[in-house]
């Protein structure tokens, strides 16, 4: 009997013993699968965060700063990578772009070799100064410097003609620029404004335009519209061939795209009878400025449209662009070409 009780009672520890092993590797597992997870990017968001390190920040400040930020998914993972990296007195003050994107493994990297690196801000056509705003911001500025920056005085050329108290709009070339994390929205802009000039120069745009009697305002302001309305460069001299013409006969250009905008700047639903300066349904002429940036090819397009003398052109449900002569001749590409689009 006494050899049967401890026999039981040396199975109840080794049972005992067996559960807490697998408590404790259970644990150990489910430790080491979180602390894995815990170091993996925070989102699939590129947006690039500013973030500044102060000299004489500790680790865990550091971590602290990263987690708040929204760069990193723990601050406890991200200062225990940093004690088992060794890296405790490598972490490099200064001012950093860094992404959700990246995993704190290459955080910690590029803080601890002091990694300011080189980034692509990509400007596209056709985008007003809200959507440019928006695509700063997601890059890593703060919305006060954006506006700033917007409502400076710069002294370029290119800029020569604009009205006073007209925005930049219009003025941003689309462009892919690189940036670092002490480049500012003064510097970028200053960039692109640079870069438009000497494009314009070797084009000699300024000439072409006056020759057809734009300043280079007013050929900005049709190409804006031009590089809403049409894509390709022979559309787009076809389109500009269209509005020139209408220009010419005193006739309203009839551009949907500039009660798209006027919408977006009043922030109201976008209407053809929205009562706006900038909406050519219903006002003749130009509107007072840009739409949007524009690329060369469509500022080019307004200094050298393609032949033609047609009144009318409708975009079909096909995505190609059909022109007219007359207004039966319109109606009828309306009705055969955009049964879609037109609401047909």
């Amino acid at each position: 009997m006494k050899i049967k009780k401890k026999m039981k009672k040396r199975l109840g520890y080794v049972i005992a013993a067996a559960c807490l092993l697998i408590v404790l590797v259970g644990t150990v597992i489910g430790v080491s699968q979180w602390y894995k997870a815990a170091l993996q990017p925070r989102s699939n968001i590129t947006a690039r965060i500013s973030i500044d390190i102060i000299p004489g920040s500790t680790p865990s400040v550091i971590a602290r700063q990263l987690e708040k930020s929204g760069v990193i998914k723990s601050a406890f993972a991200f200062e225990w990578l940093v004690k088992s990296a060794g890296d405790q007195n490598s972490l490099q003050a200064g001012q950093y772009l860094f992404s959700p994107t990246q995993s704190s493994r290459e955080i910690l990297d590029w803080l601890a070799r002091g990694k300011f690196d080189v980034y692509n801000v990509t400007i596209y056509p056709g985008k007003t100064l809200i959507d440019i705003k928006k695509q700063l911001i997601k890059s890593g500025y703060l919305a006060t410097d954006i506006d700033a920056a917007f409502s400076k005085t710069y002294n370029n050329s290119i800029l020569s003609d604009k009205p006073a108290g007209q925005s930049l709009e219009g003025y941003i070339l689309p462009e892919t620029y690189q940036v670092n994390s002490t480049s500012t929205v003064e510097q970028l802009l200053s960039r692109a404004f640079e870069e438009f000039n000497k494009l314009a120069e070797e084009a000699g745009l300024k000439q072409t335009l006056a020759a057809r009697g734009f300043s280079f305002y007013q050929g900005l302001t049709l190409a804006s519209i031009v590089q809403q309305e049409a894509a390709t460069e022979s559309d787009q001299r076809q389109v500009a061939q269209v509005f020139e013409k209408r220009l010419a006969e005193n006739i309203s250009l009839g551009s949907d795209v500039t009660f798209v905008y006027a919408a977006q700047l009043l922030g109201q639903p976008a209407s053809p009878s929205l009562d706006s300066p900038y909406n050519t349904r219903i006002y003749k002429g130009l509107p007072p400025g840009p739409i949007a940036n524009v690329t060369l090819q469509a500022i080019k397009a307004v200094a050298n449209p393609a032949p033609g003398d047609y009144l009318y052109f409708v975009a079909g449900d096909d995505g190609i662009i059909h022109f007219a002569r007359t207004a039966d001749e319109h109606d009828a590409n309306i009705k055969r070409y955009c049964t879609k689009l037109c609401g047909g």
